[in-house]
């Protein structure tokens, strides 16, 4: 009894340490970032995770806010988008 248990911890201690040491599995490299299978996104120069500063132009809007953007623009250019597709709808002569 004694036996199994310890063959199964240094089994245990041996699957473990094997998972700690692998290496991350790489999902795309270039020569300015890595991007590893866990998310994690480095430099390939210097190893270390990026940090990205806030964009001063950028502007939180709501789901209704944006919505009546793109309904705007829809309804801006359904006519255009009607002709065009009644224009190539009908056969070539």
């Amino acid at each position: 009894m004694r036996k199994d248990f310890t063959q199964l911890t240094a089994f245990a201690l041996l699957a473990v340490s094997m998972s700690v040491c692998a290496q991350k599995a790489t999902i795309y490299s270039d020569q300015s970032i890595t991007i590893y299978a866990d998310n994690t996104v480095v430099s390939t120069k210097t190893g270390r995770p990026l940090v990205f500063s806030e964009s001063k132009t950028w502007v939180e809007e709501d789901y209704f806010t944006q919505q009546e953007k793109y309904c705007e623009v829809d309804s801006i250019h359904k006519d255009k988008l009607n002709k065009f597709l009644k224009k190539i709808s009908k056969p070539s002569k």
